[in-house]
Formats: structure tokens, sequence, C-alpha cells
């Protein structure tokens, strides 16, 4: 949850790539063991959360994104009806690729080797892909995972009010989850397109050939990296959206303690017909600090 949504303190910088995010959980997991029966239970609630008690179903307060850092030995279906729904009801789905990867090709865990999932292999600092991160191809010979991630050493929070370094695809699934949040959060005409999302992040992710697994040295996508490490910076000019009324400058030099001038145009022109047009600005000073929001809500009127 940190990897996903984690926030900045007064001492520490953010660690969550999406930290303005939202979330709700459900555990589907007791300790290190899975229960099928949880996760069953987790994957019904996910698509429409109830009250503590089980009752009252809310569908309207299901979440956009969820993210599975959990997974079982490759070639299982056993979850697929979950994902199809998840799909079909709009629900970006990530799923760890599985730590078995020093078991070599064919490694890669279920429910990520699902044609419905979004498998997410690891990656180190060096850009290599770790060797516990789970192989591909599937037991049907499809190319998996579908991207990549950091997940070595990765720091996280942790109970008691701390922070730790975790490695695993369980730190590399977040990450995508949490990359979807910002597309859908920079771009909601992207909120439910999942095959568009997806698109976005493939498309924009950092392409890193492999042979291994009888991939050509060239092949991407391949089964070790999929098409790549992600790129959120690259996926988020990709998904930016573009308001033919306005226009503003994306970077401005601001010297210590100094003043600027940002231009902001606006042509109405541009605008179908009379009316409210509204538009949000986010500036920031490049560093993991919030944030801050402008609107700008001009009145576009013409004249007879």
């Amino acid at each position: 949850m940190g990897i996903m949504v984690g926030a900045a303190t007064e001492n520490s910088p953010a660690v969550g790539l999406a930290p303005k995010a939202r979330w709700i959980a459900a555990r589907g997991c007791d300790t290190l063991f899975c229960d099928s029966t949880w996760l069953i239970a987790a994957a019904e609630w996910i698509l429409a959360p109830t009250d503590l008690q089980g009752a009252n179903p809310r569908p309207d307060l299901r979440p956009h994104i969820v993210n599975n850092s959990w997974g079982g030995a490759g070639g299982d279906d056993w979850y697929a009806g979950y994902v199809t729904a998840w799909n079909a009801a709009g629900i970006f789905s990530t799923f760890a690729a599985g730590n078995s990867g020093m078991m070599g090709c064919g490694s890669v865990s279920s429910p990520g080797d699902y044609p419905e999932s979004l498998a997410v292999g690891a990656t180190t600092s060096e850009d290599v892909i770790a060797t516990f991160s789970g192989r591909g191809p599937t037991r049907d010979g499809r190319i998996k995972p579908d991207i990549t991630a950091p997940g070595h050493q990765i720091i996280s929070a942790v109970p008691g009010n701390g922070y730790t370094s975790y490695s695993g695809t369980s730190m590399a699934a977040p990450h995508v989850a949490a990359l979807a949040a910002l597309l859908w959060s920079a771009n909601p005409a992207l909120i439910g397109d999942l095959a568009e999302t997806r698109a976005i992040i493939e498309q924009t992710a950092v392409a890193i050939p492999s042979g291994e697994c009888g991939d050509s040295g060239s092949t991407i996508p391949n089964n070790a990296y999929g098409w790549g490490r992600i790129d959120a910076y690259a996926a988020l000019t990709r998904a930016r959206v573009d308001i033919a009324w306005l226009d503003a400058p994306h970077e401005v030099s601001i010297e210590p303690g100094g003043l600027a001038t940002i231009p902001v145009t606006l042509d109405g022109r541009m605008v179908a017909g009379p009316g409210l047009y509204w538009a949000r600005l986010l500036v920031g000073n490049g560093s993991s600090e919030p944030l801050h929001p402008i609107t700008v809500a001009p009145h576009c009127g013409r004249r007879p």
C-alpha cells in the first residue's frame, strides 16, 4: 500500500507513486497464506463493498483499480472468472508475476498468467530483470509478464511508523497499479478504459530486449520483461489532456526566493459555444512535494 499511496511526512519524502489516491483494502491473505475462500470473498467484495457485517453491498463504491501482490503455481485458472468480472466492471487490475524465476522459463504465476490479467515482473535499479522474477511463456505458449517495474530493494512503509525495503514482484505490481491511478487522475476520460490504459503503459515502457525463454535477442515483448520497464513520465505525457482553448507552459524556471509570471492563454475562439468551461492546472516544484491545483473558469460568451 505504501508503494502505491505512501505520502510524504515532515521528515521523509513520499514513498508512493500516487500519494494522493484514496484506498480501501480487502484482506485476502492470513499472514503468509492466502486461502482460496478468502481470495474469492475479497474478489466479490471488490466488486461490491459491503458493511462490516457483510450486508448492504455497494457496487457504486467499488475501486477503480485493484493490486494483487499474491499468486500461486502457473496454469491454474481458478480465479479467471473474477478477473473477467473485474474487467467487465471497468476495474483495472495488476498481478504479481511471482517469485519463482530461479526455476527458469515458464515460472510465471497464476492469476498473472491469464490472458485477462496484467502480469508485472520485477527489475533491479540497473534495469535488469530480477533473478526471482517469474518468466514466461505460459502453459499455452503466451508471452508473460506483460510489463515490468522496480521490484528490488524497494523502500516502503511498515507497521509501527517505520520504513524498510523488500524485494519481489509483490513490490513491482503496485507500481503499475499506482501508475494507472496517475493516468486516470491526469485524464479522467481513461477511467474504466482498460484497453487504452494498458496500451499507454505498455507503449511508453522502456523496451528491454531479452534472449531468454525462446525469445530472440531483439524480441519485444518478451518472456522476461514483457513490453519493458514502466516509464511514469512518458505514460503521463502520452495521457495528458490537451484543451484546445487553454495553453500554459509545462515548465517555468524560478530562482530561489524569486517570482515568476506564468502565462495562461484562454482562447474563446476554440470553444463550441457560450457557457462555462472549467480546467484545473497543477503546479509543483519538481520534487516529491504535493502539487497545488489552480482552477480556471472563464466565461466564454459571444456577442451577437
